[in-house]
């Protein structure tokens, strides 16, 4: 009985052995799947016109020249309040969508009630004042531009944790069928568990958990920090340790940047200048550029480029309305609408 037993044993080891090999040697690929370099070739021009397709182009010069931005990735913008980081988030939105319509960026507007989010959008795409919106948002032609983009959602959950937030945009794109760019403003506001750990570990910890959830959703995120005390009122440049109570920023996403204007508290031209660093760029070389920051109206334009755009305005035929189109900054006309946009009221 004993010898039985032994053998039983070893027939089961020999059973299991084989079950080990079978599933190794289904999983190795045959000689003739191997790539000669013209195969090789073919699948780099496939993978070309995938990465073509999917970057995302925001019209600012230093960071399109190096492939915008791509899917997985994070970028994290570092400023202090009154720069204008929420300002940089929406026009970079409007600006990926202008150029593709079809793109679907979904904004968290964690910090920012929803109407006055309409209200700063409705001045981005019109390129208007606060009161002029206030004035006119009623007519046909304001209104046209300001929900001519169909591809923008805008969440701002009860309560914004990564569970909700990994939710609410796995939802979106279900719904959609695609979704190319989340925006989050800011990191500050989104809660997160104790479980022991200090602040700069939780927010550490957050960071990668994003840069995971990128790369599941197979979208670029971008994420909004607060800038701590050590860049002064944001009128001075921000460094890797700029990032209010937290080394995550710099330790995990693919593109750190750092926005500042000098001349805030001034008048003239010195109160439009924003310059944006790139302080880690993991795939592009690091940059610093300058953009043209209306407080007015909110738009942020790259200042290279600024006086192709004065010229094409220059060019546009006014159409009849209550508002002159001529008062409206010249964007490419899109069809459809976002019935989210046109919903929200001012409480």
């Amino acid at each position: 009985e004993e010898m039985d037993g032994n053998l039983e044993d070893v027939a089961n080891a020999i059973r299991k052995v084989a079950s080990i090999t079978s599933d190794l040697t289904s999983s190795v690929s045959s000689v003739s799947d191997a790539l000669d370099m013209y195969g090789l070739s073919g699948a780099y021009k496939e993978h070309l016109d995938l990465s073509k397709e999917q970057e995302l182009l925001c019209g600012w010069g230093a960071i399109d020249r190096n492939g915008g931005f791509l899917p997985g990735e994070i970028t994290v913008l570092i400023a202090r309040p009154k720069v204008g980081k929420s300002a940089l988030l929406q026009n970079l939105c409007a600006n990926v969508m202008l150029r593709k319509p079809y793109r679907i960026c979904l904004y968290f507007s964690l910090e920012m009630p929803l109407a006055q989010f309409f209200e700063r959008w409705a001045q981005i795409l019109t390129g208007q004042s606060r009161q002029f919106v206030r004035d006119n948002y009623t007519d046909q032609v304001v209104l046209d531009r300001i929900v001519q983009l169909p591809g923008i959602r805008i969440s701002r959950p009860k309560v914004a944790t990564l569970n909700s937030i990994y939710q609410i945009s796995e939802d979106t794109k279900r719904k959609d069928g695609r979704l190319d760019l989340i925006g989050i403003d800011h990191a500050d506001f989104v809660r997160l568990t104790d479980g022991g750990f200090s602040l700069a570990d939780r927010l550490r910890y957050m960071y990668i958990d994003l840069k995971r959830m990128a790369g599941e959703l197979n979208v670029p995120i971008v994420v909004l920090h607060q800038g701590s005390r050590e860049q002064g009122e944001g009128t001075e440049p921000p460094t890797a340790s700029s990032a209010r109570g937290s080394a995550g920023p710099e330790e995990v996403a693919d593109l750190l940047l750092g926005a500042w204007r000098p001349g805030m508290d001034s008048e003239g031209a010195d109160a439009t200048a924003l310059y944006l660093r790139a302080i880690v760029a993991r795939r592009m070389p690091p940059f610093t550029t300058q953009l043209h920051f209306d407080p007015a109206s909110l738009v942020i334009t790259d200042e290279q480029q600024r006086p192709q755009a004065e010229s094409q305005a220059q060019n546009q035929t006014p159409t009849p309305s209550l508002v002159p189109e001529s008062n409206l900054v010249p964007f490419p006309a899109v069809s459809g609408a976002c019935a989210d946009l046109t919903q929200i009221e001012e409480p």
